[in-house]
């Protein structure tokens, strides 16, 4: 999946990016998990929802999410992006 935001550049079309959702979108939690990242941005992912289908740890009792496609313009999720 390409990333697109306002203002990309060349030089954004050549990294690597990640696409944080859900928990991921906390930054101290991402720090401890995957160390510091180059750069950052907000990002909205059209026709996607979340959904919650992946059961979670036993001792948490609930799910993890994931995220589904719709199809639908009128779905999105805030997102971040993350350069590694």
């Amino acid at each position: 999946m390409k990333a697109q935001s306002n203002g990309s550049s060349a030089q954004d079309e050549n990294m690597e990016w990640y696409f944080a959702y859900a928990s991921n979108l906390n930054i101290f939690q991402m720090m401890k998990r995957v160390g510091e990242w180059s750069t950052s941005k907000r990002a909205q992912l059209r026709g996607w929802k979340p959904a919650f289908v992946v059961p979670a740890h036993k001792k948490w009792g609930g799910y993890g999410t994931t995220i589904k496609r719709t199809d639908n313009p009128t779905d999105f999720l805030l997102e971040l992006l993350q350069c590694f």
